[in-house]
């Protein structure tokens, strides 16, 4: 059986590689700065090592990821390439208005900020305060947010060996 569409159509194309499973978060978790492998897998729940390899392989081959030597180890270092850097948009179209439920609460925020306080590496406090977390709903569920459970990654107590563990390209 053919893998693929088997067409030069750019949608065809552009679909085999981005509609392949883990791809869209994998682009989205080295957009916003994780670049070792060791990185990248956290953002991506529950894949295993041989599936992340294979996909990371791919897009170094589809030309979407640039596979770079780390001076500071003897593992590699993924960027986007440009094509890579166009289809990371893709990733971070979010639903803006839920067609049935009225929101209980917004919170607006840039994806860097969201990513720090979702792994437990900024305060939400911290974040208000430097005016790129806004909230925005009744007082008590505004109050009731930071005690929310499911705000923090399971990944939220694993340290980084640099200061600034998420950096942005560009």
């Amino acid at each position: 059986m053919q893998k693929g569409y088997g067409q030069y159509c750019p949608i065809a194309k552009g679909a085999e590689i981005f509609a392949e499973r883990w791809t869209p978060l994998i682009i989205r978790n080295v957009h916003v700065g994780a670049h070792s492998f060791s990185e990248i897998a956290p953002g991506c729940p529950r894949i295993s090592t041989a599936p992340l390899t294979s996909r990371l392989r791919s897009l170094e081959r589809a030309g979407v990821i640039e596979r770079r030597r780390d001076p500071a180890t003897r593992g590699s270092l993924y960027y986007l390439s440009p094509a890579g850097q166009e289809l990371a948009a893709v990733t971070f179209e979010l639903c803006v208005r839920d067609p049935v439920y009225d929101e209980d609460i917004v919170v607006a925020t840039d994806s860097r900020t969201l990513t720090l306080v979702h792994l437990g590496r900024r305060d939400i406090a911290e974040a208000e305060r430097a005016f790129t977390w806004r909230v925005e709903g009744t007082p008590a569920l505004v109050r009731a947010l930071p005690k929310w459970g499911g705000i923090y990654s399971a990944f939220a107590n694993v340290r980084s060996n640099t200061s600034d563990p998420i950096r942005l390209e560009g």
